[in-house]
């Protein structure tokens, strides 16, 4: 989730402004705001700030939320000016099923990591890509799309990438295909992360949002939405990169035949993992919430020593907290009413469309700059408060959308990693993500019609 540092004397004016902003919000509201909405809506111009500008650390402005929240919303008898429940309302949101969920995928990564499970199943599809430019390219953006799914998007472009490096050596040192590897790679690696509910943190925060207004996706019914566009949003960039970035070598490079070994406990790890995508995938049948399975599964592997303490000090907490300070933001907005002044938004009503449209702009405009987490901490709780929206088309179509930001090398994780390979300039990702980028958002606008409507009426 690692950005461009920021430089200090931004931050210094960010954090000024923004505390100029929020005590002229405060003073300046209408008089039809009462306490708890007007300190609602301070709290959240500041998390904006602080997220944008990153004055501190993601996860503390997530802490800092929460504690603001409590302190200024909550008393012993209950919230401010309501009859909710104590200080434990917004810890709470801290053991959601949603964040239990992503843990149990984290945990699950981690297992992967320390066996040499992914590594063993990257090498295994590689070497079998080598027979033509067109499989390579579109090979190494589908099985980047595929492991983004269940680990990591950065791990899987860090690994795709070092699995790639004897591939890219043997290519002629101008061959424009070696910017077109690297850069499937990367996208590849985006894009997949939107199948899963565990693929990316704005999915889960998707899902959290929606429970918290007794709005249940579960694993199976997010699949069922996301993997048709998924794979047409992948078709269209590999035709891209294709088109853009041609072989021009004199020879296809070949992968040697060097063996990525399984580690012992590696066998273990991968009948876990497929229990739990079966348990995933059956929801509907057996009726076992998505993040009671993550943690059965976190709960096989610890059994089973496959995983031990070291292993649970290196899984992304600073996420988790990050999520957290996003679920109770939405949990201040719903409780405190405030959604109840957003009758401006009624010029939408009936136009669920232009409604998607502007939202999705904002989610891919803002995540190119800012962490995509945060982004969809900031958005999601928003638009799933407007009295006239269709929150799950809201919530699933902003939350596609935050994975979309590809323009710049700091947009995304593995954008950075990209980048970082020397074979990729700052104008190559702006030209080719921005495409891939509006070609994505344009996909999921036309699909939200004959996908997500559908898999909503499903639902409902």
């Amino acid at each position: 989730m690692d950005k461009k540092k920021i430089p200090y004397t931004l931050k210094l004016i960010a954090l000024l402004v923004t505390f100029g902003l929020c005590i002229l919000t405060f003073i300046f509201l209408p008089e039809a705001f009462n306490l708890a909405q007007r300190i609602t809506i301070v709290i959240f111009l500041a998390a904006i700030g602080f997220w944008a500008f990153e004055i501190i650390p993601l996860y503390a402005t997530s802490i800092l939320i929460v504690l603001a929240l409590t302190f200024a919303l909550t008393k012993l008898g209950g919230l401010i000016g309501l009859k909710e429940t104590s200080y434990q309302f917004f810890l709470v949101p801290f053991s959601n099923p949603v964040i239990m969920l992503f843990f149990g995928g984290f945990v699950l990564a981690a297992a992967f990591n320390k066996y040499a499970v992914d590594r063993f199943f990257l090498h295994k599809f590689i070497k079998k890509l080598t027979s033509s430019p067109r499989k390579l390219l579109f090979g190494y953006l589908f099985i980047s799309a595929l492991f983004s799914m269940w680990i990591s998007n950065t791990a899987t472009a860090a690994i795709m990438l070092a699995l790639s490096k004897p591939i890219l050596e043997q290519l002629d040192e101008n061959d424009l295909f070696k910017k077109g590897l690297v850069l499937a790679i990367a996208f590849g690696s985006n894009i997949g992360g939107i199948c899963t509910p565990i693929g990316t943190p704005p999915n889960a925060i998707a899902i959290g949002v929606l429970a918290e207004n007794n709005m249940t996706v579960n694993f199976f019914e997010w699949m069922i939405m996301a993997i048709p566009l998924a794979l047409i949003i992948l078709t269209a960039t590999g035709i891209v990169l294709h088109w853009k970035y041609p072989f021009q070598s004199h020879k296809m490079p070949e992968l040697s035949s060097e063996r990525k070994i399984l580690l012992k406990g590696g066998i273990p790890v991968i009948i876990i993992f497929f229990c739990m995508v079966l348990f995933w995938l059956t929801s509907f049948i057996h009726q076992i919430p998505d993040a009671l399975v993550a943690l059965l599964g976190v709960g096989a592997l610890a059994t089973f020593r496959l995983i031990d303490t070291s292993d649970l000090k290196k899984i992304h907490w600073d996420i988790l907290i990050l999520m957290w300070g996003g679920l109770a933001l939405g949990q201040a907005f719903q409780v405190s009413k405030l959604t109840d002044h957003f009758y401006y938004l009624s010029i939408f009503q009936g136009h669920s469309f232009a409604l998607v449209l502007t939202l999705c702009l904002l989610a891919l405009i803002v995540s190119s700059f800012i962490s995509n987490t945060a982004t969809a901490n900031l958005i999601i709780p928003l638009a799933v408060s407007i009295p006239s929206g269709e929150k799950v088309l809201l919530a699933v179509t902003i939350a596609l959308s935050c994975s979309f930001a590809m323009a710049f090398p700091v947009s995304t994780p593995p954008n950075a990693i990209a980048y970082s390979s020397g074979y990729l300039r700052t104008k190559d990702f702006f030209q080719t993500g921005t495409l891939v980028s509006v070609l994505s958002l344009t996909i999921i606008l036309i699909g939200f019609e004959f996908v997500i409507l559908n898999v909503f009426n499903l639902i409902t």
